[in-house]
């Protein structure tokens, strides 16, 4: 892993391996460290025998990418080279609603590959994690702001706006909804870090930066981009720890759990489903039955069934005690067709494919795919994909070409994301015509999401 993000590190200041050796190996002699041998620094990269480096070769390192001492010898190698990239803002800005706006900033201008490794593991799980416990439990940081005047009547726009964001998902194309929903987000962090507000106002906008961050974060999610999505929802925990507010930063720490439950380790998520619980004591039913459900799949991840079918009772025990007036955002969709959905996914990763598709019937089902009042159409296009999985695995290949060409239907254009996981999962069976049509179909149809 070190040797990997060693080389990502002279790509990012653009050099090559060997010219980023070079300034290794200059860098170690101008701080007095004496001459590194260029053998010794090019095994760095290359050779991960080589274990732990010398702390004068860390030094080097941490001093060309502007990483402080102080984090090098808290965090410990490999771990501190995180912060030697670009999460580094993520990780360690300030928690004001500066640092929060310039988190959300520099989230949207990250262009990182979506195949780039996640940020919250480890060490740096635990940095956060505690950082976000504290903010949330302490004093929160006051978010008044001298400034022109930010009026609550546009704050209520912005919250309007955001549940106008939630109900657009529902119809029209994702890479639509995302361009808009990255659009409010930019306006939102403008006022934060621009406008006059007093306390309660601030709050307010950091909620709704929070709000919006993470419906950034579910959209790129469900087109693949985990990379994007982790940063999204770490910023929008930040921003609701910011403003003090447990149920929303516990939200969006189950959301970073859920990621790393299929992008990372199952385990670290249920690290992170372990602080979202400890944030509200008394959760609303609804954030229950999420938090519930994200240490099932964390559970299934690790294929201990027990505990995953404990931890989706309850969580149908707290859907059942919903009164369906939950108003909070981001939860419009937490229902027991969304129970359900989660339910056969958990099955599916646990290796039962058959239990997993008879939790999905809904999604068989013709007439009622695209009519339904509360899933999201690329959330539907989502769960297809483990119709699709469960289908290939029981071995009914032409089923789940039947099924990815439904998911296809659903959109004008499939967004380019998400054919590309359909894609994938059907690569091992490209030789079969029906396959190959499917994957024609795919790569005509899909649109473009360099956005």
């Amino acid at each position: 892993m070190a040797e990997r993000i060693l080389k990502c590190l002279g790509e990012s200041i653009g050099l090559s391996p060997t010219a980023y050796v070079k300034l290794l190996a200059e860098t170690h002699e101008i701080l007095g460290h004496g001459h590194l041998p260029f053998w010794r620094a090019r095994a760095l990269m290359s050779d991960s025998r080589w274990g732990e480096p010398d702390y004068t070769v860390q030094l080097a390192i941490a001093h060309v990418h502007e990483v402080p001492w102080p984090e090098v010898l808290r965090m410990g190698w490999p771990h501190w080279l995180r912060l030697a990239t670009d999460d580094v803002t993520t990780l360690t800005a300030p928690w004001t609603v500066e640092g929060t706006a310039d988190t959300l900033r520099h989230t949207q201008r990250t262009t990182k590959h979506p195949d780039s490794h996640l940020a919250v593991t480890g060490p740096a799980l635990s940095y956060f994690t505690r950082q976000t416990l504290d903010v949330v439990a302490g004093p929160s940081p006051s978010p008044a702001r001298d400034g022109h005047a930010v009026s609550p009547g546009t704050v209520a726009l912005i919250e309007a706006r955001v549940d106008a964001l939630e109900k657009m998902l529902l119809a029209i194309n994702p890479v639509t909804a995302y361009r808009v929903a990255r659009a409010e987000l930019g306006l939102t962090t403008k006022l934060l870090t621009e406008g006059g507000y007093d306390r309660h106002t601030g709050t307010r906008l950091l909620i709704a930066a929070s709000n919006i961050a993470c419906l950034c974060g579910d959209i790129k999610d469900s087109l693949g981009d985990y990379v994007l999505t982790e940063w999204y929802y770490m910023a929008s925990a930040r921003a609701a720890a910011s403003a003090g507010s447990p149920s929303q930063t516990s939200s969006s720490l189950a959301d970073v759990a859920l990621l790393h439950t299929y992008a990372g380790d199952p385990r670290d998520a249920l690290l992170l489903v372990e602080a979202a619980k400890g944030i509200t004591q008394h959760p609303s039913p609804r954030l229950a039955a999420v938090l519930h459900t994200r240490e099932a799949r964390a559970h299934a991840r690790l294929k201990d069934s027990t505990a995953t079918m404990r931890a989706l009772d309850q969580a149908a025990d707290a859907l059942a005690a919903d009164t369906a007036d939950d108003s909070t955002p981001g939860f419009s969709n937490v229902d027991q067709e969304w129970l359900s959905r989660v339910t056969g996914r958990a099955w599916l990763d646990l290796r039962r494919p058959k239990r997993a598709l008879e939790h999905l019937t809904t999604l068989l089902d013709e007439a009622s795919l695209s009519n339904s009042p509360t899933q999201p159409l690329i959330y539907t296009a989502r769960s297809l994909l483990t119709v699709v999985t469960a289908q290939l695995s029981l071995g009914d290949i032409d089923a789940a070409v039947h099924s990815a060409h439904r998911a296809t239907d659903l959109f004008d254009s499939m967004p380019v994301g998400l054919a590309r996981q359909y894609g994938q999962r059907f690569l091992p069976h490209h030789q079969i015509p029906a396959v190959r049509n499917l994957l024609d179909r795919l790569n005509e149809t899909h649109a473009d999401f360099g956005c």
